[in-house]
């Protein structure tokens, strides 16, 4: 998980400079584990594939850690979701950072991959336990509120896709709406890589400096054959 905690406290009579700033920073890590891969599935011209003589329905996989491909399901979901789990602390001015990888399914068509950051499910079904248990309401007077979506809210990710930098320090809502993150032309087989490193806001409240947090890749693909 990604914890959040101030180097007021981290730090308190060695880094003066860094008190004055309150700059606030997060510690552990991005609280995902990759064998876990969601059960997704892909957006295809699937009865256009089959009219032009391919048989393969269009599909996404990521490599999962021990470097094995997950391969998504052909279901009504619209992604395959990729995890990240790197471990460290990360600030306003302290950055942790990953790769994924993403591909076409081999003998499928050539397609269309876009990526879209997302908080972690894990950590939100989490929270949503904390707050629906028997002692809802005295768990959240008496230790500071975690708030996934709020703390997701206040990183800020530089990307890198297939070589190219397509974000430098922005919210995974600015992220999610850049349309130049569509990957054109992925070819069957062919490994594309996502960099993703995340820093915090230094607009996340001091309130905020125990919550946690978690996030995710979804790579959401669309076959681009056409008859």
């Amino acid at each position: 998980m990604i914890q959040t905690t101030s180097r007021w406290h981290q730090a308190r009579g060695y880094r003066p400079a860094m008190i004055a700033l309150g700059i606030m920073t997060v510690a552990g890590a991005f609280f995902l584990v990759s064998s876990n891969l969601t059960n997704a599935a892909y957006t295809d011209k699937a009865t256009a594939e089959r009219a032009i003589g391919n048989p393969n329905e269009f599909r996404l996989e990521t490599r999962e850690q021990g470097g094995n491909w997950k391969t998504s399901a052909p279901a009504a979901a619209p992604s395959i979701v990729a995890v990240t789990n790197p471990e460290g602390s990360i600030g306003v001015l302290t950055t942790i950072g990953t790769t994924l990888e993403v591909r076409v399914a081999a003998g499928g068509p050539t397609g269309a991959i876009v990526p879209s950051l997302l908080p972690s499910q894990a950590c939100l079904d989490r929270i949503a336990a904390l707050d629906s248990g028997p002692n809802a309401d005295t768990w959240r007077t008496t230790t500071p509120r975690e708030d996934c979506q709020k703390v997701f809210d206040n990183l800020l990710f530089s990307v890198t896709w297939n070589g190219r930098m397509v974000a430098i320090a922005t919210s995974a809502a600015e992220f999610n709406q850049i349309a130049s993150r569509r990957l054109a032309g992925a070819l069957p087989g062919v490994s594309y890589q996502l960099e993703i490193v995340a820093k915090v806001s230094p607009m996340l409240p001091f309130k905020y400096n125990t919550a946690s947090t978690g996030v995710g890749v979804a790579f959401t693909g669309t076959s681009e054959t056409t008859s």
